[in-house]
């Protein structure tokens, strides 16, 4: 026995087959997206790249023995960067710049900086507040410093991201 359709019953058939194909296609791809399934609700951006942490403090600083940063969340839109610096030696001056930066949801960008500094010591430790936007991804990036004489070094760090 053989079933015959008519022209205009296979037209519609196949409209009917493309449209559910489109709809199925579009709802895989909305639902395996990246940015839809790691999006926090509160989020205005995805989240940012995992990132290897840079912590620059090794062997190869002659007068850096240790550094260290952390952020935290202070107050209800703000963040309290921490930064470290230690010294081999005393020496004529040693500190830390402070920066915040914000994720656009493309790149990191700067949103406040500050620095200090300890003149002739060993160890420099403080803290700087900045402001902050809710929504956005944040972390700190510290530059651990010591002057001697002529000589400079630096090493860089960054801290984990925070949402706030």
């Amino acid at each position: 026995m053989m079933l015959k359709l008519k022209p205009a019953k296979i037209t519609s058939m196949f409209a009917a087959a493309c449209a559910l194909s489109l709809t199925l296609a579009s709802g895989v791809y909305a639902d395996t997206s990246l940015e839809s399934a790691n999006k926090e609700p509160r989020a205005l951006t995805a989240p940012p790249p995992v990132e290897m942490n840079i912590n620059a403090a090794n062997s190869s600083t002659m007068y850096i023995t240790s550094i260290g940063a952390s952020l935290q969340r202070y107050g209800s839109i703000q963040f309290q960067l921490n930064g470290s610096t230690s010294s081999s030696t005393v020496v004529d001056s040693i500190g830390v710049n402070f920066i915040l930066q914000r994720w656009t949801g493309s790149a990191w960008v700067d949103s406040g900086t500050s620095s200090g500094q300890s003149n002739n010591a060993a160890f420099y430790n403080d803290n700087r507040i900045f402001s902050a936007t809710t929504g956005y991804y944040y972390r700190g990036k510290t530059i651990h410093w010591v002057r001697k004489g002529t000589f400079y070094e630096e090493t860089l760090n960054y801290t984990e991201t925070i949402l706030r």
